[in-house]
């Protein structure tokens, strides 16, 4: 009866410690708008933390505390060649979700010359990309804090041309049925190479590699789907988070095809990675540091 018992007991702790192991949650940290679109159905497999702009992930990166960063690619890539982040970058999620939205077409970004333009993200990635496009084509540039603040004054008319991104942009347009509104794609200006916005960072210290592999595996089919069906991926993520609510799915559908979101693991994404470094590096060595990370960067 004993010996019963004893096999019992170690059925049921196994039982009971193979349950708790399925259950982890690795804790990510990311930001709203396109990177919380990108990974949203998934979220429930973490313990997650959203956040408003990109001010945070900096300290986030340095205290190496959190499992997943899912972050602009400028500023995990920049740290870990300053020695301040060990985060590995696993995949690159954002190819550019940038556009200059006006009431005159422009066909080009030197027709900005001499043009006020309100945009948003001067320290970020936003205002990064649009300064280093526009080069030594002298435009008036107004900064403010985030990209839903720039929509007002745009409406008002005091500005002409706004630096804008997806879903804002599609909301605007939904907004503004009494005119006419033309978007230039800034990805698709000339002499830049394709943008790497933002990115998958892991934490090679975690202590959860369980729920960090099993998170991470899910990322790639949760993009696919959202491209494949943009209408049925509004549907489900809408009711699901206060945030996306401010969005029909209809709106948010129109807007996911704007957003240029595709996951490519860092290995594949390497040429264009570099690419987009390089040319960084090449108009400010500040941007990045100057160099490009070595091989243990990638995950």
């Amino acid at each position: 009866m004993k010996k019963i018992l004893i096999v019992i007991i170690a059925i049921f702790t196994l039982s009971f410690f193979g349950c708790q192991k399925n259950t982890e949650k690795p804790t990510v940290i990311l930001p709203g708008g396109s990177p919380l679109i990108s990974v949203v159905e998934i979220l429930e497999d973490s313990d997650y933390q959203i956040v408003a702009g990109p001010d945070l992930f900096p300290a986030e990166f340095k205290k190496q505390e959190r499992d997943i960063i899912i972050a602009p690619i400028i500023v995990g890539t920049k740290l870990y060649i300053a020695g301040a982040s060990n985060y590995k970058l696993h995949s690159i999620i954002g190819w550019g979700n940038l556009y200059i939205v006006s009431r005159t077409k422009i066909n080009s970004l030197n027709e900005l010359a001499d043009k006020k333009v309100v945009a948003f993200g001067e320290n970020a990635t936003p205002g990064i990309i649009l300064k280093t496009a526009l080069g030594s084509v002298n435009t008036n540039l107004n900064f403010l804090a985030s990209v839903t603040d720039v929509v007002g004054p745009f409406k008002t008319k005091q500005y002409d041309y706004a630096l804008i991104s997806e879903p804002i942009l599609e909301r605007l347009i939904s907004s503004s049925k009494d005119e006419t509104l033309h978007i230039f794609d800034l990805s698709k200006a000339e002499g830049l190479p394709k943008v790497a916005q933002f990115g998958v960072f892991v934490n090679p210290n975690s202590t959860d590699k369980v729920g960090v592999v099993n998170f991470l595996s899910k990322i790639e089919e949760n993009v696919d789907n959202m491209n494949n069906d943009p209408t049925l991926y509004a549907n489900l993520i809408v009711p699901k988070f206060e945030s996306l609510q401010a969005f029909t799915p209809e709106l948010l559908a129109n807007a996911i095809s704007r957003m240029n979101l595709l996951f490519v693991s860092s290995k594949n994404a390497k040429t264009d990675f570099l690419a987009f470094i390089n040319f960084l590096n090449s108009k400010n060595p500040n941007l990045i540091g100057g160099e490009v990370p070595n091989e243990g960067f990638y995950y």
